[in-house]
Formats: structure tokens, sequence, C-alpha cells
């Protein structure tokens, strides 16, 4: 998912996008944005999960969550899905399989990930938005002067 937001014929705020400075909207804020926002998309993915499907254990499901993917040049990434590493750390090969199907067609594949995404985007894309306009009000409340 590539989301950009952008103002466009409002220049007030873009002139207090501008004066930001980049500690207003530091990594750690973007990275809470994100992650509050793919919440639902989290919680569809788990309920996805069939008898079958990743329940047996539970591992899957337990592995699935948010995690930070990259920071480079304000740019802000995070992977939403099965966590591979640590505790998590079987679970890389049975996540794809769950998803996508056994490479020798012996077990179809659920596609949990991909029908949470489908139902939920709406709302993460919005809830992104909501939070970083709230941030940014946050902001403009404390530095301007009535």
């Amino acid at each position: 998912m590539k989301l950009q937001l952008k103002t466009e014929g409002i220049l007030e705020v873009q002139k207090v996008l501008k004066r930001m400075p980049k500690d207003a909207m530091r990594v750690g804020v973007l990275v809470g944005i994100l992650k509050n926002a793919a919440k639902p998309l989290v919680k569809a993915a788990k309920g996805n999960l069939r008898p079958g499907a990743g329940v047996v254990t539970g591992n899957l499901r337990d592995s699935i969550g948010t995690y930070k993917l990259r920071v480079k040049n304000d740019r802000v990434s995070i992977g939403v899905g099965p966590r591979v590493r640590g505790k998590f750390k079987g679970v890389a090969r049975y996540s794809v399989q769950t998803e996508f199907g056994a490479y020798d067609k012996s077990r179809a594949g659920y596609l949990y990930m991909t029908k949470a995404w489908q139902a939920t985007q709406g709302v993460v894309e919005d809830k992104i938005a909501n939070e970083a306009l709230g941030v940014v009000e946050k902001y403009i409340k404390r530095n301007t002067k009535l």
C-alpha cells in the first residue's frame, strides 16, 4: 500500500506544514500513526484464520501484527502481517502456504491477508488521514498565538 496525503488549495495549511519543524512529524510519531491505523487490518486478518488455516496451534494468528520496515529520508514504512523473527521464527513458511497455497498444489491458499486488506482498506486510509490531521492540529494549537 502506498498512501500519500496531499493538501491542495488550502494555502494556510500548506504554510503551516512548511513551517512545522521535522520533530513535530518525527519518525516515532509517524510510526505510531501508521501502527494505530493498521489495527483494524490486524484484527481482520486474525479473524480470517479458520481451523486448518492457522488456528491449530495459534502461532500464525499470534504472529500477525505490525512492524517497522524502513525509515529513510523522511519516509516511514511499516509491515502488517505475520512476524517471522524472534519467537515467531518458524511461522514464515507456514504463513506463505496459508496465504497462497503450497508450491506443489497439495494445499490451496486461503488469502487471509488479502481478504483482510480488501475489507479494511478504506478504514485504514481514513484513520491515517485523521490521525495525521490530529497531529497537525495539535501542533497548530500549541504554536499559534491567539
